[in-house]
């Protein structure tokens, strides 16, 4: 991967598709006005500033690529959505509903299923702005067969909507993987 420096290397930005990273110190005008911009809406999304390092931890691919930060804060936007304020312990299927803060409720044993199997790669959770749980989104390269059987499983509750999309703001080829909060869906998930 090429780099505008060797702190590019190390905590540098790509504004394109094309793998370049750029540091703060070698942005142009317009891009850093573009991430002035892109820091106050995630802001505004729940997103936070890495104290150690002075920048906004967006995540997964959206830390290191400008058009999966755009793409990602026009999703949330689009829902009314914040990042979860805290990461929580339970990672699960079952997080949009479940009132519990670490213990699984579904059966799939939280953190350590999702470990094994590729469909639960790129997880981040979802809160509506008033802090009610909305959606868990994966983002992996591939929906396993083991995968789409809990997809399955989820989609058959009526407390749930699960939605799968070819695009995804993680972006590089994967899938959206949704598991709203039957609640909160989008009418054109609801169904």
């Amino acid at each position: 991967m090429e780099h505008c420096c060797e702190r590019g290397k190390q905590s540098g930005i790509s504004f394109t598709e094309k793998p370049v990273r750029v540091c703060r110190r070698h942005y142009t005008p317009d891009q850093a006005a573009l991430v002035e911009d892109l820091e106050a809406r995630g802001a505004r999304i729940g997103m936070q500033h890495d104290d150690d390092r002075g920048v906004m931890s967006w995540p997964a691919s959206a830390h290191f690529y400008v058009p999966s930060r755009i793409a990602l804060l026009e999703w949330a936007e689009s829902h009314g959505l914040k990042r979860a304020s805290t990461y929580p312990k339970l990672h699960c299927v079952c997080w949009p509903t479940s009132k519990r803060l670490t213990r699984c409720e579904c059966g799939h044993n939280g953190t350590q299923f999702y470990l094994s199997d590729s469909t639960w790669d790129h997880m981040s959770m979802w809160t509506t702005r008033n802090g009610s749980r909305a959606v868990v989104v994966f983002q992996p390269y591939q929906v396993t067969p083991k995968g789409q059987a809990v997809l399955d499983e989820w989609h058959a509750r009526d407390d749930v909507h699960v939605e799968v999309r070819e695009d995804s703001w993680y972006g590089h080829g994967t899938k959206f993987v949704g598991i709203w909060n039957a609640e909160f869906a989008p009418a054109a998930v609801a169904g």
